[in-house]
């Protein structure tokens, strides 16, 4: 069975640097490990770029583009009495293509779900459409390593869409995490004594101007947020404060934690 590790914490604080350095070790260890970075579109539990329709619109979206209807089914990642429709792949800070062009773009554009809507969809909405893909997440590994999937997207898009208090995030992230209940997911949560330095260190890497006075103030309330929300989940969750010293001995603990401190070489 299947172990989700969810790697969980601010913008800068190195989650996809972790994601990336523990899936290494656990497959020297001969493990299966499958990997999602933050903002991967192809990420089975993120809807990033996604548009929400209820399924009239979106019947008649395909009436309305009959040429293209069969790559917008193609597209379509749900449907029931709504529909899941992908208009753009690749990952964030690597590139995005947009898989349609023109009005039909702009008109997925104006729907998108969960990255900074221009009309949210109402909160138990949003909560019953992530339950239901998290429910349906699947896998033969012997590790999913996650980055930021819990945690983190569904926190900043609550905070900002929502204006959501911390008993409704909780609420949200437990249903997520109740729904995957089947494969023990774990989280690690990574800290750091100096958010706005590390969020400036993270965006100068990747070719952006420095934080915002608004900008730093939103990542300290989501830290702050998370304080809240982390002790009241029903999944465990272990905490590392990050820094140059201390990142080997994060890493050599979250090894252990998932192999049961077996020697190197040896699967639990």
């Amino acid at each position: 069975m299947c172990r989700l590790v969810l790697i969980e914490g601010v913008s800068g604080v190195g989650k996809s640097t972790t994601a990336v350095l523990l899936t290494a070790r656990l497959q020297a260890r001969g493990f299966r490990v499958e990997r999602h970075l933050e903002g991967e579109s192809a990420s089975p539990l993120d809807l990033f770029l996604v548009a929400y329709l209820p399924i009239l619109e979106y019947e008649t979206l395909l009436a309305a583009y009959p040429s293209d209807a069969a790559a917008i089914a193609s597209h379509t990642l749900f449907k029931a009495d709504y529909a899941l429709v992908r208009y753009m792949e690749g990952r964030y800070m690597q590139g995005f293509t947009p898989l349609f062009a023109g009005d039909l773009l702009q008109t997925l554009r104006a729907r998108e779900f969960a990255y900074a809507p221009a009309q949210p969809v109402p909160m138990d909405v949003f909560t019953n459409v992530f339950r239901t893909r998290w429910a349906a997440f699947a896998t033969d590994a012997d590790f999913a390593v996650m980055d930021g999937s819990l945690v983190s997207h569904m926190t900043n898009d609550l905070m900002r869409s929502y204006n959501a208090d911390a008993a409704r995030i909780t609420a949200h992230i437990e249903a997520l995490a109740r729904a995957v209940a089947a494969y023990a997911p774990i989280v690690f949560y990574l800290k750091t004594n100096d958010i706005r330095g590390g969020l400036a260190r993270a965006r100068e890497n990747r070719g952006q101007e420095p934080p915002t006075e608004a900008q730093a103030a939103f990542w300290a309330q989501r830290a702050a947020m998370d304080a809240a929300t982390l002790p009241a989940l029903s999944v465990p969750v272990r905490s590392f404060t990050i820094t140059a010293g201390t990142w080997d001995a994060a890493m050599d603990e979250m090894e252990a934690v998932l192999t049961g401190g077996k020697p190197y070489g040896q699967r639990v």
